[in-house]
């Protein structure tokens, strides 16, 4: 789980859009189906929409959410697991499971940003980036808590976690 997630980390450090095709083009698709927008692969900037005035930029990706989805799968469960075997499959669905969360996350914190942006709210004195950056903390936190609740109970209902 560490080679991979530190594979993924330095790949994603120095990766431009090109190179995150892989997570930009389906979060796109899925934000274009969402918003009923198109969005517009630029090489240097990743997905826009300038009409919406609006880019899924490479930072944008949430690789750094889905290294977090890996570890907290992997490393939350890999104790219950007995067999070697039981413990690289949970790496695998860890995987699995991260990228296709991080898709659904994603695409729901930049619809939610894009809502943001067409309506304006003032919190506190926050400026615009402030917001979205706290808007993105707390997609990002309570989806990893979902998720972990999730992988729990699934475990637990599988029989596979053992009993405490």
């Amino acid at each position: 789980m560490l080679a991979i997630t530190y594979a993924l980390k330095r790949h994603y450090s120095t990766a431009d859009a090109e190179a995150l095709q892989w997570i930009l083009a389906p979060t796109a698709w899925f934000v274009e189906t969402v918003v009923r927008a198109p969005f517009v692969f630029e090489h240097q900037a990743g997905y826009v929409n300038t009409d919406l005035r609006f880019a899924i930029a490479p930072s944008c990706a949430g690789v750094n959410f889905m290294i977090i989805a890996i570890c907290t799968a992997a490393l939350g469960f890999v104790t219950q697991m007995r067999s070697l075997r039981a413990k690289l499959a949970l790496l695998f669905a860890s995987i699995v499971v991260a990228y296709v969360a991080t898709l659904g996350v994603n695409t729901a914190r930049i619809v939610i940003a894009l809502l943001l942006q067409a309506h304006p709210v003032s919190i506190a004195g926050l400026s615009s980036g402030q917001i979205h950056h706290a808007e993105g903390i707390i997609v990002y936190f309570a989806s990893l808590c979902a998720l972990y609740l999730f992988a729990d109970r699934l475990l637990t209902q599988q029989g596979t976690k053992v009993a405490t």
